[in-house]
């Protein structure tokens, strides 16, 4: 299980959107090494047999469900 974080940023005003994956068994992503407030959060799988259903964001963190043996990928949308 690990979750990645692009290294490739890219910023809209005073917002910043990061981009990564997540391996099979990950259930949540921090981003608190990126941002400090989360607005929006995107969770999505690599194959059409696995389902990733987003759960909410606390504090700086994305939490979700899948439910295959398979990976993702994932976006957010916050502030520095």
């Amino acid at each position: 299980m690990a979750v990645t974080i692009d290294t490739r940023t890219h910023v809209i005003g005073d917002l910043m959107m990061i981009t990564g994956t997540w391996e099979n068994g990950d259930t949540s992503i921090d981003v608190s090494s990126h941002l400090s407030k989360v607005f929006m959060a995107f969770v999505a799988p690599t194959n059409a047999s696995e389902q990733a259903n987003p759960l909410g964001i606390v504090g700086t963190t994305i939490h979700f469900t899948e439910s295959a043996a398979h990976d993702g990928i994932w976006s957010a949308i916050g502030q520095r």
